[in-house]
């Protein structure tokens, strides 16, 4: 039988990278990397508290915080080049840092985050009931339209992607935008790490470029107006505790000492990228 993209229906996928329990496929026609079909994809139960946790999402750790929210202030102020601000919604949303930061920039919030543990810390921090751990759809705010709709990591968690972004574009306000920051399958670090790259995970089913992300886009009806290299701000507890979820990487263990043990680095904030780029596009 026949593999059949989830992207753009093409038949003849063949093994891409092979992983220790799963294998990635690639279409030959837009140059989407999916999981194996008999690969399980993460179910809702897997996104915890000990998940928020463990990827320092959880608001304990002031310097985690910090350079979130330089993150966000950075991600912001290149959507507002393109759109005044009004209704944001961030889907992923998390335990809220990003909203918090949009709000401080005087755009009206709302968050979608199926981890419940996440959803909850958001809407206590934020102090909203515009915040909900149901999945997007029609449903949802009803009669609202969002001058901005925010993605940060989470396109490439979503096995479905034509009918989620069905469901983004009717929620985007006429002349909104959508924000995506995604891993990109074709940078430099990937091409570098191979199989040691940290965005290769079953939680991570779709795996983008810039020519998915267009015909995602274009099935879609949407257009991008803006692509570019996905810088993010880090510590160096945000880097140990990533390591410490995804030992495959390259020198893992040996990077995860240095993080800990090099005082320099424990309240430094820096940018820095591991193979990212970011997209806005626009109804077309």
């Amino acid at each position: 039988m026949p593999i059949i993209c989830p992207l753009c229906g093409s038949t003849g996928a063949s093994q891409f990278l092979p992983m220790p329990g799963f294998i990635y496929l690639k279409c030959p026609s837009c140059s989407l990397v999916f999981l194996d079909l008999n690969t399980k994809v993460e179910e809702k139960d897997r996104y915890t508290m000990e998940y928020i946790q463990k990827r320092g999402h959880d608001q304990l750790e002031s310097r985690i915080v910090k350079a979130k929210e330089e993150t966000a202030r950075h991600y912001f102020s290149l959507a507002e080049q393109f759109v005044p601000k009004g209704d944001l919604l961030e889907v992923g949303c998390s335990t809220g840092i990003m909203l918090k930061v949009a709000r401080q920039r005087g755009w009206q919030v709302h968050g979608v985050e199926i981890n419940s543990s996440a959803a909850a810390i958001a809407a206590e921090s934020l102090g909203v009931s515009t915040i909900t751990d149901k999945e997007l759809s029609d449903e949802l705010f009803p009669g609202k339209l969002f001058s901005l709709i925010a993605l940060f990591d989470v396109i490439e968690h979503i096995p479905e992607p034509i009918a989620f972004m069905n469901a983004i574009k009717k929620k985007l306000a006429p002349n909104g935008i959508v924000l995506f920051v995604t891993p990109d399958i074709k940078s430099l670090s990937f091409n570098l790490l191979k199989s040691k790259w940290p965005h290769l995970m079953p939680e991570h089913p779709r795996l983008y470029s810039r020519q998915s992300m267009d015909i995602l886009f274009g099935k879609t009806g949407l257009k991008a107006v803006k692509y570019g290299w996905a810088g993010k701000h880090v510590t160096a507890e945000i880097l140990r505790r990533h390591l410490a979820c995804h030992p495959h990487i390259l020198f893992s263990k040996t990077a995860q000492a240095i993080l800990k043990n090099t005082p320099l680095l424990n309240e430094a904030v820096f940018p820095f990228n591991l193979g990212e780029l970011y997209a806005i596009a626009r109804i077309s």
